[in-house]
């Protein structure tokens, strides 16, 4: 099999790069190692949340990792009536100034609550919110600050996923499934060809969207391979018996995520077990009572779906994106916790850099960690 580009990955990140760049006239092949899209993409939470993300970095505006995630998020309108009007799916974007074809009970927006005694910081992205207005709230949420950031929100990333299969399918993208990645063979630095378990690939350009298993592909160089390791989180879905119109943030392991279909997401754990998929009672007995703690109607909730899924994490918890060391192979992994948020930015970016050059923020660049380690050992 011949190709101009093999991406290696088959979740949200890989899917949106692959059907942007056959938008763009290039022969794509994807190779997915098991189903499309059923790793991290499909176990996230799927919030739109830049805002969020900052106010537990204070003094972070300026930084590479901000105006990303912020860029992305002002990109997702236009990306996902794109996708509706492409492949009929909708994605569920509820986001402030997104026009639907349906109707949404949900309030676009994120409430964040504070701890008590916490001093949470308003921005001009910010405004201060009053609890006491929100009659399904806990009193004892009352005492504590909170702010209402009406620009955040949250999309569907299981319907995501499903409009980008699509998309990529209906672009020209050919897809193999169930084609682990067996071997990457190079020759004079730069990629010969991949032995995948569907067949043997020869490409000009690869491209790397292997999320939590980027740094697992055998025949890559340990000096250009990225250090992405697996972090896990389990995550619950409740059936609520009272109506849930807004995501609730309450700290960056507790946070409630309301589905138009009724249903009401709660993640999540932050855990290091390698590959080990676990989900454990305790765990869904704690985030149950931290959720009837802020919102007590929620006592009598059936709990309806128990996952765990694995964020592909950088050391210095920063995306990893472009070229490497290898001439022809170039990387988009390590989104950690907001691979869904930073889709549509990460699409427009990585293909513009593989057709044009585009430059990528030096803060992403695959050869920060290579970088790292001569320092270390020079030092």
């Amino acid at each position: 099999m011949k190709c101009e580009v093999a991406v290696i990955g088959g979740g949200v990140i890989g899917l949106s790069c692959a059907w942007r760049l056959a938008q763009r006239g290039i022969k794509v092949l994807l190779l997915e190692r098991g189903e499309l899209a059923r790793e991290a993409s499909w176990t996230a939470g799927g919030m739109i949340a830049p805002g969020c993300e900052l106010l537990h970095h204070p003094g972070d505006e300026d930084l590479a990792m901000s105006r990303f995630c912020f860029h992305s998020r002002d990109l997702y309108a236009d990306f996902a009536t794109e996708l509706f009007d492409f492949t009929g799916i909708n994605v569920e974007l509820s986001l402030a100034g997104v026009k639907s074809t349906f109707i949404d009970w949900r309030t676009p927006g994120i409430l964040l609550l504070g701890e008590k005694n916490q001093t949470l910081e308003w921005s001009s992205k910010t405004e201060y919110f009053d609890v006491s207005t929100l009659p399904y709230l806990s009193p004892q949420t009352h005492q504590r600050p909170a702010l209402w950031l009406p620009d955040e929100g949250q999309v569907d990333n299981r319907k995501l996923t499903l409009a980008l299969a699509q998309a990529a399918r209906q672009s020209g993208v050919q897809i193999w499934e169930d084609a682990p990645v067996r071997n990457i063979v190079c020759e004079n630095e730069k990629i010969s060809h991949i032995e995948s378990a569907a067949g043997k690939v020869h490409a000009e350009k690869v491209l790397l969207c292997a999320g939590a298993w980027s740094g697992q592909i055998g025949g890559i160089p340990e000096s250009c391979k990225p250090p992405i390791r697996p972090v896990a989180g389990q995550m619950l879905a409740l059936r609520p018996g009272a109506k849930i119109d807004r995501v609730i943030y309450v700290k960056p392991d507790t946070y409630l995520i309301p589905r138009r279909d009724g249903r009401l997401v709660l993640g999540s754990s932050v855990e290091e077990t390698g590959f080990q998929k676990i989900t454990t009672t305790e765990h869904a007995e704690r985030k149950w009572r931290d959720a009837v703690e802020v919102i007590p109607a929620l006592q009598d909730s059936e709990i309806v779906e128990h996952w765990c899924g694995f964020r592909p994490t950088a050391p210095d918890g920063l995306p990893i994106m472009g070229k490497s060391e290898i001439e022809n192979l170039y990387i988009a992994t390590g989104h950690h916790r907001n691979g869904i948020l930073m889709t549509p930015a990460t699409a427009e970016l990585i293909t513009e850099h593989l057709i044009h050059n585009a430059p990528i923020d030096t803060a992403f660049s695959p050869l920060r960690f290579a970088e790292t380690a001569i320092s270390v050992m020079s030092s």
